[in-house]
């Protein structure tokens, strides 16, 4: 995984007693051992290796000892054990769902039919305005909802951990990023053509419809195999997106 949370008031408290290049080892242990999502190996020599560090194997050693539990296939962290774990979960379920929520688009008679079926549907591609967002019509309780604020930089690390082979954007701003706000707008009606639950929710809710539909994406052979190496850029472009919402690079 490219991307992991990191509790700075945690690490802090449990690591105030290291000094400098043991506390170095430690984040590079730490960073190597969620890149690889596996153990480190039994060897301290290869694990100075792999962190660049082959002239500090007694701090390294001496990090293994207290953070790390060494079992047959490697030394064992069972904190990011349980970040990998969790990750795992929450990976497995977004995928799930989403294959539920993409597939019913292979039922649809043709490409077209999404916005046609009904109401709720229809208004899960909306065009783009100046504000998308319509107050309930509830005399007794006349209240505008508002979506959350496109949380950009958080669906592009999910990108970069979903789809870390594909190209990674650099800068992100003008039209992609107005592109991606407007999607994310469109995540929130397409969720409610889904389910009765109301149509405006929580940010997180939002990024696990990202998570799942990145998800979805690399189910396909045709975008992962056969296609050159796209970025969230192409992604969020309103004619591919609806493409491969619909299912068109799907086989």
């Amino acid at each position: 995984m490219h991307y992991y949370r990191f509790n700075i008031g945690d690490y802090a408290r449990d690591t105030q007693h290291l000094d400098e290049m043991e506390d170095l080892a430690y984040r590079r242990m730490l960073d190597m051992y969620y890149l690889k999502e596996q153990p480190l190996p039994r060897s301290i020599e290869k694990i100075a290796r792999l962190i660049r560090m082959r002239s500090h194997t007694d701090c390294i050693a001496n990090v293994l000892e207290e953070f790390f539990i060494c079992k047959p296939d490697g030394y064992h962290n069972s904190g990011a054990d349980d970040v990998l774990e969790d990750t795992y979960s929450r990976s497995e379920k977004a995928r799930l769902a989403a294959e539920k929520r993409w597939n019913k688009n292979k039922e649809l008679d043709n490409a077209n039919a999404l916005p046609e079926q009904t109401d709720s549907s229809a208004d899960a591609m909306p065009p783009n305005t100046q504000d998308p967002l319509p107050n309930t019509h509830n005399k007794e309780n006349s209240v505008k909802q508002v979506l959350p604020p496109c949380p950009h930089q958080e669906i592009i690390n999910i990108w970069s951990e979903v789809m870390p082979e594909q190209r990674q954007p650099r800068v992100w701003d003008g039209q992609r990023a107005a592109n991606l706000t407007n999607r994310w707008k469109e995540c929130f009606k397409i969720m409610k053509s889904d389910n009765s639950g109301p149509l405006y929710t929580d940010k997180n809710t939002g990024l696990e419809f990202w998570r799942g539909f990145f998800l979805y994406m690399r189910n396909s052979d045709f975008l992962i195999n056969d296609c050159k190496p796209f970025g969230l850029d192409w992604i969020v472009n309103k004619a591919n997106f609806t493409k491969i919402f619909e299912g068109n690079y799907h086989g």
